[in-house]
């Protein structure tokens, strides 16, 4: 059954969150350029919140017109082929909307293709339908024990076929062929499309085993090396709430503190990668959620890994709101904390009423065993719109859930939870000395005051920093800065 996002399906809320439109080669065969327009502007205006632009549209009618020639020619050689499934607008698991073009099952086959209006091969192209094979293959359930092949499609190209590394580049006479080809190599049963389409978030358990292993002896040396500031209690203390919450099986919420720099990150990151709760084989009971992109995007690649360190925002769409979707961690740790989204900004950016805290806490209620929800709790850093709610909003997340959670928490927020069914007080999560030196905290200081055009009270400062080997530079070129730091740290690949 042909399912889509806005038109119907009668797969349920799964598919429709997951894609623009699904169905056998047959299906897709019969249908036509207007009902697959329709079913993907509205998979489109749902998720963008604006409608697709005319570019957009005619890249969706290219593809249309391509892949029915391509499948109509293969249907008649290929008998097998009537039971493929072809998926349009795939949204990969926890990546906020990142989504290849096309994605057909076949046998053991998945492959993605990617359509781009030109007859230019740019690097850029081959490396975003690499990625989207990568990902697929390393953390999509459904995927682990099949081929996935990227396909790169020019429509304007000259050269029929070419490859480069592990990445096929046609143009349109050259689909059917190649489609043809790959899925020669280990033609199967067909791949069942709701199960693929629905199947979650799981990252090979290789990936798994190499993510703890490159946090406990490579990366990072300079945060791991921070032990002061009671930072080891404050783990203790993580470590023997989860531990409690799992052998009551019951629902726990803990709250740290502190101030900019005193270890909060440090405190989540090795929580969550150096303790186990039971982790099997692929499952892993905890992750570390931002949402400061930069932030995740700098730990994933110094980690080598988005295993255990994600998008916040890519968490909750994916989980978020009525998605019924449960993810299969028992722990979720979120940095920044304070900084969760009301339900007027979520309403906005993902289209339902839960604020970010009560979507964490039904999620915790959906799994239906134990759960420990972590924040990561930074003092008066609320500054973005849909933020100032801050930690009252944790307490009403609480009073609205059905169910009952123990709060541990230190003293000087403890009277915020009147809604938790138990409290326990202990200042072991309150990280109140930072970790960073009087230097940076200099150069933070001098920073503000050269913005603020307080000149007198920046140079005292500038002068200290400079007899202690601290060297400042002042530029309105924005490419002479970043050539300078590249420059300056091209051999330091731990550098920030």
């Amino acid at each position: 059954m042909a399912g889509n996002g806005d038109l119907g399906s009668s797969t349920g809320g799964v598919v429709d969150q997951s894609c623009g439109w699904y169905g056998t080669v047959p299906e897709f065969l019969g249908l036509s350029q207007g009902e697959l327009l329709a079913s993907l502007r509205a998979r489109h205006l749902k998720i963008m919140g604006m409608q697709p632009d005319g570019g957009q549209m005619e890249a969706w009618r290219g593809e249309h017109e391509i892949l029915q020639a391509a499948f109509s020619n293969i249907l008649k050689s290929v008998q097998r082929a009537a039971r493929w499934v072809i998926i349009f607008e795939y949204e990969l698991p926890r990546e906020r909307g990142r989504r290849p073009d096309v994605v057909v099952l076949t046998g053991s086959q998945v492959l993605v293709l990617e359509f781009k209006e030109t007859e230019t091969l740019l690097r850029a192209y081959i490396d975003q339908v690499d990625a989207y094979a990568r990902d697929l293959r390393h953390y999509h359930a459904a995927s682990h024990d099949k081929m996935v092949d990227p396909v790169l499609v020019l429509t304007r190209g000259a050269e029929e076929r070419r490859a480069v590394g592990d990445t096929t580049i046609v143009n349109p006479s050259g689909v059917q062929s190649v489609i043809s080809e790959l899925e020669c190599r280990a033609p199967n049963e067909p791949v069942d499309g709701e199960s693929w389409i629905g199947a979650d978030y799981s990252p090979l358990p290789s990936l798994v085993t190499a993510a703890r292993r490159i946090f406990e002896h490579e990366p990072l040396p300079q945060i791991k090396k921070a032990q002061s500031a009671g930072i080891p209690d404050t783990i203790a203390k993580l470590v023997a709430a989860a531990t409690e919450a799992r052998d009551a099986q019951e629902l726990h919420l803990a709250l740290i503190t502190g101030v900019p720099g005193s270890g909060k990150t440090l405190v989540g990151l090795q929580f969550v990668y150096e303790n186990y709760f039971g982790d099997t084989g692929s499952k892993r009971s905890a992750v570390f959620l931002s949402g400061n992109g930069p932030l995740v995007d700098v730990l994933q690649y110094a980690l080598k890994s988005k295993v255990f360190v994600q998008d916040v925002h890519g968490f909750l769409k994916q989980y978020g709101g009525e998605t019924g979707r449960i993810p299969e961690e028992n722990v979720r740790v979120y940095d920044e904390a304070q900084r969760a989204w009301d339900a007027q900004r979520v309403r906005a950016k993902r289209g339902h009423d839960h604020s970010e805290p009560e979507d964490f806490l039904l999620i915790g209620s959906r799994k239906r065993s134990w759960g420990l929800m972590v924040g990561l709790i930074g003092e008066g850093q609320e500054i973005y719109l849909g933020e100032e709610a801050g930690l009252g909003q944790w307490n009403e997340a609480i009073q609205k859930n059905s169910d009952r959670w123990t709060v541990h928490c230190p003293g000087k927020v403890a009277e915020t939870f009147s809604a938790a069914s138990r409290l326990d007080v202990t200042e072991s999560l309150d990280l109140d000395v930072s970790l960073r030196s009087h230097l940076a905290e200099d150069v933070q200081t001098w920073v503000q005051y050269v913005l603020d055009g307080r000149l007198e009270e920046a140079v005292p400062l500038c002068e200290r920093m400079e007899r202690q080997g601290y060297r400042l530079y002042v530029t309105r070129e924005l490419r002479r800065a970043t050539r300078y730091v590249r420059e300056r740290y091209r051999t330091e690949e731990d550098k920030r």
